[in-house]
């Protein structure tokens, strides 16, 4: 397999996208509801989970290079179906322990870091399987939580502190990029000899 020469991983995204992606942000965290969030957050991870359900074990191993979409690092851009699903497993799982301590006014002391996150290549169908039971998991989360609007914060590394609620934003926010990009996989797969 040919593996095209990206950025590093943690590298970032262009700084005007970045300003954009933060202005963007911060309006719909300020006008999200948990209620709202939570929302955009069942609906964005079904239709992750459609996509990715739409493929063959075969195809949703391949790694295919697709042009950049906003919100992604160009080192995302060579991911298979089944990658884009393994890294929301793993961001998601992460804030779910976030958004637990800072309910709970406790100081979070992992650093987020981008290259820490990114998925494992060899991942199959049964990444789906996870990100369904993580979704019930983050459900379970949501209702333990009881102060969305915490004082203790914790830091992305793009979007700067956030509480309970700026996790949960960001984690609906963070599902409606990935699906876009693995809407793009799919049509790139689909296109290719």
């Amino acid at each position: 397999m040919h593996i095209p020469q990206l950025e590093k991983p943690g590298r970032g995204l262009p700084s005007l996208e970045l300003l954009i992606g933060k202005v963007g942000f911060a309006l719909y965290r300020s006008r999200s509801s948990r209620q709202g969030a939570t929302a955009r957050f069942k609906s964005e991870s079904q239709q992750l989970i459609s996509l990715a359900s739409s493929v063959s074990e075969e195809v949703g191993k391949q790694r295919v290079l697709i042009k950049r979409i906003m919100g992604i690092e160009d080192s995302s851009r060579f991911w298979s179906v089944f990658m884009v699903l393994d890294h929301l497993l793993i961001a998601d799982r992460l804030t779910i322990k976030i958004m637990e301590s800072l309910s709970m006014e406790k100081e979070f002391t992992q650093e987020i870091r981008i290259e820490d996150i990114k998925p494992q290549s060899a991942r199959g169908k049964e990444v789906i399987d996870e990100f369904q039971c993580l979704i019930t998991d983050y459900i379970l989360c949501l209702e333990k939580i009881t102060s969305w609007h915490s004082k203790q914060y914790h830091t992305h590394p793009w979007f700067g502190p956030l509480n309970a609620h700026g996790w949960h934003c960001f984690t609906a926010f963070h599902h409606f990029i990935h699906r876009r990009q693995l809407h793009r996989i799919i049509q790139t797969l689909s296109v290719s000899p």
